[in-house]
């Protein structure tokens, strides 16, 4: 007989180091994953959770959105259980942001040892109605956990990929995720 709480799974979370699974309802609820069952107790909430959440040592870090007029933000808190403490907000934006390009999504959030990692897509905006050309672009922005005031790296992508009549020009297969 399994006891299961009556929650709507909206992600996912593995923490590797400790070696703990976790599911996150649409409601932000966290629950750990036992060896048979869901645990009947909510562990946190991940206020406006959006799309990705990760957690590695029981740090937890996850996209947030209250709405969708509002930019979108990384929320970091640095003990999943601890009801007192507050989340730090990165506010990434601007990190994850192309020139031209349709607002992005992010499908996927990594912690590891003392960086985030997040995964973004999007594409370049439509050439008009004879054909939209889109490209699929997107990258990956990593932040220092453990000092959030540094500038984040970008990997994989350039801010401002050239497109000409549509088709992407100058991009290196060799530094770009795309092309």
């Amino acid at each position: 007989n399994l006891s299961t709480p009556a929650i709507a799974p909206n992600l996912l979370m593995n923490d590797f180091t400790k070696g703990v699974s976790y599911v996150v309802g649409f409601s932000g609820n966290v629950y750990k994953i036992e060896e048979n069952s869901v645990s009947t107790t909510s562990l946190a909430t991940l206020a406006f959770c959006h799309d990705a959440a990760a957690i590695d040592d029981n740090r937890v870090v996850w996209a947030w959105k209250d709405n969708p007029s509002d930019p979108l933000k990384l929320y970091v808190k640095n003990n999943l259980e601890s009801s007192g403490e507050n989340p730090i907000r990165i506010d990434i934006a601007e990190h994850i942001g192309m020139h031209d390009c349709v607002p992005y999504r992010i499908p996927d959030i990594f912690i590891r040892g003392g960086y985030v990692y997040v995964l973004f897509t999007t594409v370049n905006a439509s050439v008009g109605s004879s054909g939209p050309n889109l490209y699929s672009l997107g990258g990956v922005v990593r932040y220092n956990i453990n000092n959030l005031a540094e500038n984040p790296v970008k990997i994989g992508f350039d801010d401002d990929p050239d497109f000409d009549d549509g088709v992407l020009e100058d991009y290196d297969y060799s530094e770009n995720f795309y092309g």
